[in-house]
Order: C-alpha cells, then sequence, then structure tokens
C-alpha cells in the first residue's frame, strides 16, 4: 500500500495550529449559558449567532459501492428580531437518480426558560427545483428572542469524485464550526482550503475493518473477484475547526459569497486499491479536454455531423449571399438566438441529440451553445467551446484539471486576430456581449490539441446624458433629456423593457430623488436593433428640484446620474471589490437661469485619475449667457481591487458623489 500524503492548499491566510477545546455538542444538551445569552460579545448587532455547526464525514461499501455518508448537526441562538429569518432552513441536494439523499432528520427549539418542542413534519417541505436538484424546507414555529434551536440529518451520497464542501463561515457569526472526515487509504484527495485560519487541524492513521465487494475492478476494468469481504483498512482522519468565525455580509460588486467565505474543497486526486495499479483521475488538462471531446454527450455531438444535420438544412439559408466571417457568425448567431430558449439549467453536456434539442427550441446553457459551436463549425468557421465556471458557480483552480470546475460553455469563433465570443439564451443579446454570469475572468479554450487558459474579455457599459434644462423662481426644472446606451447598458434597458414600459421606467427613475415629478413624451429608438446604440428621449417636470430661499436659489443641474450615492458604504472590506465590466459613463446638463437672476457661486471643476489608471473622474462647469453646462465624464477601467486598495475606491466614489451633488447658487439681481 502506497504511503498517503494529503495535498493541501491554503489560500488567503496562513493556517494557525493549536490546541483547542470544542464545545459540548450532544443532542439535546442545551447549556444555561445558552439559554441565558442576550448578546454576543464579538458581534453585539448580532441579530443570531451559530452555537456550532459539526460534519462529520465517513465512507462505505455498505450498498456494494463506495459512497460517503456526512453527518451533520447545527445549533443557533436567536438574540434579536433581525434574526429570526435563520428559523427558515433550506437542505438543498442533488436528487436526480438518487444520487444523494436526505435522512434522519430532526429538529427542535428551545425557549428562554428551556422549555423543549420537537418541530413535527408539518413545518416540514419538500420541492424539486429542477430535474436534478431538490430542496428540503423548514420553518421552525414559535421563534422568539432568546430561542435556541438545533438540527441534524445526514446526507448520503453514492458518488466519491468529489466531496460535499465544508463551509466555516456565513453572512452571521459562527462560534464554533468543526469538520471531521474518514477516508479509506485507498483514495488519494486533494484539499483546496479558501480563506482558513484553523485553530485546530489534525490527522491519524486508523485500522479498521469494512465490508467490501470483491468485484473490485483494476485500472484496466477487469473484474478481480466477486462477492464480499471483510478487510481491515487503513483510514485516515483530518480534523478541522475554526473558532469565533465573524459574519461577512454581502457587499456590492462581488462574484459569489461563496468565493469569500472561509472553506474547504474536495477533490478526488487518484484511486488505489489492494492489488490493483494506481488510477489517476486528476492528470492534466490536455487529458481532460481529450476524454471530454470523446464523451458522447459532448464532442461525439460535435464531431459527428448527423447528430445535427437537420438542424444545419434548415439554418443554412440565413447564411445565402454571406462571404464575410464575422457576418456569418452573426447571422447563425442571430438566427438561433430567436429560436432557441434557455430554460434556467447550466451545464456543459447534451443530454439528447442537437437534431432533438433544435427541433424543441430549449435547453440547458450547455446544449443551446454546442448547438451554436457545431453550426459555425458546420459553416466552415474556426470555432472551439469555451469552459466557463459562471461568476455565481465560483472561482476555478487552474493548476488542478478537474473538470467539474465548469458548469458553463461558450462559443468562441477564431477570425484573424480577433475571437468573437457568443453566448445564447438572451436575444436582446448581440454577438460578442456575453451575460454578466460568463464574465468569470479566466476561462479554458478546449482545443483538443492545445487547450489553453484565456481570459475573458468584458464589453464596456457606456451612457450618455444630455439635458437641456430650465429652472424657474420657484426652483422647478423643466426640460428635455436625451440618452444614449451601448453595452451592458443598453442590454439593461432592454432587459427592463420586457418587464414595464419606458415610460413607467423613467417616472420610477426620476421620483426617486423628485418626488411628485412628471415624465412625459418618452421616445425609444433602436429597441429591437441590438446591434445599434439604444436612445432615449423624454421630458420632465421637477418640482422643487431647487431650493429657492429668500433672493437665492440653490440648484443642482445634474438630474439624473447612476452615481448619486456611493455603492461602497463600509469602512472596511475584508474580500475583494469584483466590478463585471468597465464603465464609461458621461452626462451633459445645459441650465437655463429664470430671468433676474444671476450666477453667485458655481462648483470647482475637478479631475481624479486613479492610480494606474484604473479610474476618472471629470467634472467641468461653465457659464454663458444665462445658461450654465456641466460636463461630467467617469469611467471605470481596473475592475478588481483586493481588500488593501478598498479605500482607494472607496473614496474615489466619495468624490464622485459629493461632486454630483454640489448645487450652482443663483441670485437675484
Amino acid at each position: 500500500m502506497k504511503k498517503y500524503t494529503f495535498s493541501l492548499i491554503a489560500l488567503c491566510l496562513g493556517l494557525h495550529l493549536f490546541a483547542q477545546d470544542s464545545p459540548e455538542m450532544k443532542w439535546g444538551k442545551v447549556s444555561d449559558e445558552e439559554l441565558a445569552m442576550t448578546e454576543y460579545d464579538l458581534d453585539p448587532d448580532a441579530g443570531a449567532v451559530v452555537l456550532f455547526d459539526h460534519g462529520e464525514l465517513k465512507f462505505d461499501y455498505s450498498d456494494g459501492s463506495a459512497r460517503f455518508r456526512l453527518d451533520r448537526h447545527r445549533r443557533v441562538k436567536i438574540l434579536k428580531r433581525s434574526g429570526f429569518d435563520q428559523g427558515d432552513i433550506q437542505i438543498r441536494y442533488y436528487s436526480y437518480s438518487n444520487i444523494e439523499k436526505i435522512e434522519q432528520l430532526k429538529i427542535q427549539i428551545f425557549s428562554p426558560d428551556g422549555t423543549k418542542t420537537t418541530v413535527d413534519k408539518s413545518a416540514i417541505f419538500e420541492e424539486e427545483e429542477n430535474n436534478y436538484w431538490s430542496v428540503i424546507k423548514i420553518s421552525i414555529p414559535n421563534i422568539q428572542e432568546g430561542s435556541v434551536f438545533e438540527y441534524r440529518y445526514s446526507l448520503v451520497a453514492d458518488y466519491i469524485f468529489t466531496l460535499n464542501p465544508w463551509q466555516f463561515q456565513e453572512d452571521i457569526p459562527i462560534r464554533w464550526s468543526e469538520f471531521y472526515m474518514e477516508i479509506p487509504d485507498w483514495f488519494d484527495y486533494v484539499f483546496l482550503k479558501q480563506r482558513t485560519n484553523l485553530c485546530i487541524e489534525e490527522g491519524d492513521v486508523l485500522r479498521r475493518s469494512m465490508t467490501i465487494p470483491k468485484s473490485v475492478t483494476d485500472g484496466n476494468g477487469h473484474q478481480l473477484d466477486r462477492g464480499y469481504q471483510t478487510v481491515n483498512v487503513n483510514l485516515r482522519s483530518q480534523r478541522m475547526a475554526m473558532k469565533d468565525v465573524p459574519g461577512l455580509k454581502e457587499e456590492p460588486f462581488i462574484t459569489t459569497m461563496e468565493d469569500y467565505y472561509a472553506r474547504v474543497q474536495f477533490q478526488l486526486k487518484s484511486v488505489e486499491y489492494p492489488n490493483a495499479p494506481t488510477k489517476f483521475v486528476m492528470t492534466n488538462w490536455e487529458q481532460v479536454c481529450s476524454e471530454l471531446n470523446e464523451s458522447e454527450s459532448f464532442g461525439n455531438q460535435l464531431n459527428n455531423a448527423l447528430n445535427y444535420n437537420n438542424a444545419w438544412q434548415d439554418l443554412q439559408p440565413v447564411l445565402d449571399g454571406i462571404t464575410d466571417p464575422t457576418q456569418k457568425a452573426n447571422a447563425i448567431y442571430d438566427a438561433l438566438s430567436s429560436r432557441m430558449h434557455w430554460d434556467g439549467l447550466r451545464g456543459i453536456y447534451v443530454d439528447k441529440s442537437l437534431d432533438d434539442l433544435y427541433r424543441k427550441q430549449i435547453g440547458s446553457s450547455g446544449e443551446i451553445n454546442l448547438l451554436l459551436i457545431a453550426m459555425l463549425r458546420k459553416a466552415g468557421l474556426n470555432t472551439f467551446p469555451l469552459l466557463v465556471s459562471t461568476r455565481a458557480h465560483g472561482q476555478m483552480f487552474e493548476l488542478y484539471p478537474f473538470l467539474s470546475q465548469f458548469n458553463h460553455v461558450i462559443a468562441a469563433t477564431l477570425i484573424g486576430e480577433e475571437a468573437i465570443l457568443m453566448d445564447l439564451g438572451n436575444p436582446n443579446r448581440p454577438s460578442g456581449l456575453l451575460p454578466v454570469q460568463s464574465l468569470a475572468g479566466r476561462a479554458l479554450l478546449m482545443n483538443p490539441e492545445n487547450p489553453i487558459w484565456v481570459s475573458v474579455p468584458a464589453t464596456t457599459s457606456k451612457d450618455v446624458y444630455y439635458g437641456l434644462l430650465s429652472v424657474n423662481e420657484e426652483g422647478t426644472i423643466e426640460g428635455t433629456i436625451k440618452t444614449s446606451h451601448e453595452g451592458y447598458a443598453a442590454l439593461n434597458y432592454r432587459d427592463a423593457f420586457l418587464e414595464e414600459s419606458a415610460e413607467s421606467i423613467w417616472q420610477e427613475t426620476m421620483e426617486e430623488n423628485y418626488p411628485g415629478c412628471i415624465v412625459s413624451g418618452v421616445s425609444v429608438e433602436n429597441r429591437e436593433d441590438v446591434y445599434s446604440k439604444l436612445k432615449q428621449e423624454f421630458t420632465v417636470s421637477l418640482p422643487k428640484a431647487g431650493q429657492a430661499a429668500g433672493d437665492f436659489i440653490y440648484v443642482n443641474p445634474v438630474v439624473l446620474s447612476d452615481f448619486k450615492e456611493n455603492p461602497f458604504t463600509i469602512e472596511d472590506r475584508t474580500y475583494p471589490v469584483n466590478i463585471p465590466y468597465p464603465i464609461e459613463d458621461k452626462y451633459i446638463f445645459n441650465l437655463t437661469i429664470p430671468e433676474g437672476f444671476e450666477i453667485e457661486e458655481l462648483p470647482e471643476p475637478t479631475r481624479i485619475l486613479m492610480d494606474g489608471n484604473a479610474g476618472l473622474f471629470q467634472y467641468n462647469v461653465s457659464e454663458s449667457a444665462g445658461k450654465v453646462q456641466i460636463v461630467v465624464e467617469i469611467k471605470l477601467f481596473v475592475l478588481t481591487y483586493p481588500p488593501e486598495q478598498y479605500s482607494v475606491i472607496k473614496n474615489f466614489f466619495d468624490i464622485v458623489v459629493e461632486k454630483l451633488n454640489e448645487p450652482v447658487v443663483l441670485k437675484r439681481q
């Protein structure tokens, strides 16, 4: 038997290894201290605190195949009404073909005086999210300030390739989080640690008997024996714990909070059964892509034209008379974009033939984009699948070639030195404009002969606002506003138009800052032409937009802006800022002042350039013949800011917001 070594990757924070006493974690044994607690000393504002969260993972072969069982026991203290929502519990699991099951679920709640109530089945509901995932929902009754509740369950999974990750941190504080596991010596796992500051990390080797099937196969798939046998197995135990973990609240501009919580993930690296050669699960990206290219539900769908012959025959006429490669790509994309619908599921495989998919006109993200790739290739365009982990799915580890890191695939068509990235699912997106979820920074270009990691560029979001306005003696502003939008700015409006009218959108937008305003005469240009700028125009009447005080009027001509408030409000941030795409906003507002008034004071011009040309803010003001013009430019080029640079972007927007809210002072002559 080989000597086993844990593969450990510690990300972001170092490990502190020292002995700690764990709390008592017996079912039903709630201490007087837990019942009497009225405040969590380390976070007095917390509405609830997790007293402990304990997980124990073990393997067995009791049903003839390898599987694992995760037993979890969690206890929560409610401190304030703001913590009542912790009593709404969701346990999500992969229910497809009963691959995962939830067993032995128990819940009980203790009132502040220690009275125990068992939560019955009427408070437990089970729902299917889709064909693959289900969720158990629990609504704990009679929660009050001072309550303590606990629940436990077992998750049984009929696979060993990946183990359930353990999360030491969440949005409320946790006094103690502990994970214990026992792994048979046959399995070698990579541990991927993220932001862990462990107070306990210890391991041991145990010797135990285990009943396993004799029909274990060797590396070539040949059976070694039949029936069952009891063998003594070396188990490697691993215990990890974190103490006094602060709650981590979600802030604007993130990928997913799972990228920032302290947690550990597990991925199978190799298998070595007794008397059998080692089978390596983790190889290299070349091998991963080669196997994917040979897969029946991926590469074979693309490489066998019989799988999409009918779709091609139906689609081919849209290319009549088109010879330019870019126009060909756009024509195919547009035709499929108007026909195919995304069912809301992510994936990289095809469950049906591409012809069947085309006929049904609906599929997962992977299915409809593999159809797109097949059509682009059939048209003679050099196109490859681009494997992506969406922003909500979380970060990838490029050093570790595991296909399970990806949950999405898009099309990359190479034309000369340029690449057109295409992702079906929303007809409001033109070719080349990816959904925000696909802007994950890096992706794997799946060329079976030479797979490479590439950066995923983001199209700039551009807004231009132009206003011809006038203000009267009462401070009412009236006039016309014209807007122009490109990239994600245009997409956001086109998507919004599906839910409500442009008139309603602008009325609601202006009323946020000017209650009682009137928006009228709204027109929209290029609503359906997604390759052109979206243009809008409307008139406004904004009562009391300016403040009249005696002989003075204080008025701000910048009546419309995306940055009237700073999106970064907390003083310190412990995880990165991740802005999905570059931003370029421009505001030009011309204000005619009322007769009998003169300009008393104008804001000072300002120009700020962040270090490394990360962002630009420019504010210019001029006056001429009773008119004031303010021109503002806001540009963000750098999209990621580590915690130590948080103050840079926060201070930048502090200045932007302050400047955009500065008034022009008018005085009666």
